[in-house]
């Protein structure tokens, strides 16, 4: 869809929100596994 030009600079909803996701993602990763190795 990139190379199609459905992405813009004021329209890039597809891109930002799984990137939002897998930042979040991380961190829980981050949570799950300090808390699993503090424990």
């Amino acid at each position: 869809r990139a190379f199609r030009g459905h992405f813009t600079a004021e329209a890039h909803r597809g891109v930002e929100i799984p990137g939002i996701y897998w930042h979040f993602v991380d961190v829980m990763w981050i949570v799950v596994y300090t808390t699993v190795y503090i424990l």
